[in-house]
């Protein structure tokens, strides 16, 4: 573990330190899907407080942790607003990219940090970010590259998640991760356990170094590189032994 893990482990340490002592819910910023790993080999570390990690939409990758005291009864609503942004003028609008929504708001003066997905539904996009920069948002943030834009703040239900996936399904010979991986991305099994040994595969926000990992329906799997999936759906098995499998592709 390099200083920098050491740094954001011990910050972690701290909020939970806080929620216990102070009797308060406490949060981090977003997490990347590698300090979510390093979340998650702490979890026993926080046995004194109640965690869950909040990213306000089921495919949502980046998530902050939440700490609250235990016991505390229904949890406290993570500090999170949805931000929806669709140009003024749809006929006109360019085509803009999620790199295109982003490199806007940290234009703004957001840290990165503070700002969690943006998924693209056609030409509306809807940026996760934290409570306190929703209305400094909606108030600044007027134009995307050469389109103007408006701004609102929606409920999380309102958001739509980008048309860019597919439907994959197919036969394995088992459930486990390098099998299910390989038919997502149409790989040979040995290049899929390889990227899983070389540490750029995760489930549901965990790091995952084992090819052979069962995965279960409702996993997301994310693989640096390449993209997201979804395990749909498992099937039954085949006259030769193997099992139907349905997936999301993102």
């Amino acid at each position: 573990m390099d200083r920098e893990e050491q740094l954001f482990c011990r910050r972690l340490q701290e909020l939970a330190d806080i929620s216990d002592r102070r009797n308060i819910p406490t949060y981090s910023d977003f997490l990347s899907l590698n300090e979510q790993s390093l979340f998650w080999q702490m979890r026993q570390d926080f046995f004194f407080v109640d965690v869950t990690l909040e990213g306000l939409h089921p495919m949502a990758e980046r998530k902050i942790a939440c700490f609250q005291p235990k016991g505390a009864g229904a949890d406290a609503p993570a500090p999170l607003s949805v931000v929806e942004m669709t140009p003024v003028n749809r006929k006109f609008s360019e085509e803009l990219t999620h790199r295109d929504y982003l490199g806007t708001l940290i234009g703004l003066g957001i840290d990165r940090k503070k700002l969690g997905d943006i998924f693209i539904s056609e030409q509306t996009a809807y940026a996760i970010c934290m409570d306190s920069l929703a209305s400094y948002i909606c108030d600044n943030l007027t134009r995307v590259r050469h389109t103007n834009v408006s701004c609102k703040m929606v409920s999380p239900e309102a958001i739509q998640v980008e048309q860019n996936r597919k439907q994959v399904s197919g036969t394995v010979a088992s459930f486990r991760i390098d099998a299910l991986t390989a038919l997502a991305f149409r790989l040979s099994r040995g290049k899929a356990a390889d990227a899983v040994s070389a540490e750029k595969v995760f489930v549901n926000g965990r790091l995952v170094t084992s090819p052979g990992t069962v995965l279960k329906e409702g996993d997301i799997v994310s693989v640096r590189g390449m993209g997201r999936y979804v395990f749909v759906q498992a099937g039954g098995q085949t006259k030769k032994g193997r099992y139907g499998a349905e997936l999301e592709v993102y």
